[in-house]
């Protein structure tokens, strides 16, 4: 006998299968770029792995990564520099959320330019 038969139906939890969209595609790419660290002007030399209209995952050029979350950043992209924010670090880079959603054509042309590495 099951025990959840006696559990009248408004107490059951009603589960909902989780589906997660993201708002923007995401693309893979390898290109070269640095991340400037605002408040201190540091820069770290890297890839840019993968990259949407909200955000990218860079790879530093070194061998280990510092847990570096919630620090505000600049990257470099098509000769500019594009602000955000780290939001999580992982073994495989730096997921940053930019502040400012970036135009189509800029990752479109980040796309064309980059590169097989």
């Amino acid at each position: 006998m099951n025990i959840t038969q006696f559990i009248p139906s408004i107490f059951k939890k009603k589960v909902k299968p989780s589906t997660f969209v993201r708002k923007y595609e995401r693309h893979e790419c390898s290109f070269i770029s640095k991340l400037i660290f605002l408040d201190t002007s540091a820069k770290l030399d890297g890839v840019v792995n993968e990259i949407s209209r909200g955000g990218a995952i860079f790879r530093p050029a070194q061998s280990y990564i510092l847990m570096r979350n919630s620090e505000t950043i600049g990257i470099e992209l098509n000769g500019e520099v594009v602000s955000g924010k780290i939001v999580t670090t992982r073994d495989f880079g730096y997921a940053i959320k930019f502040f400012k959603e970036l135009p189509e054509e800029e990752v479109i042309y980040a796309l064309d330019n980059s590169m097989m590495i």
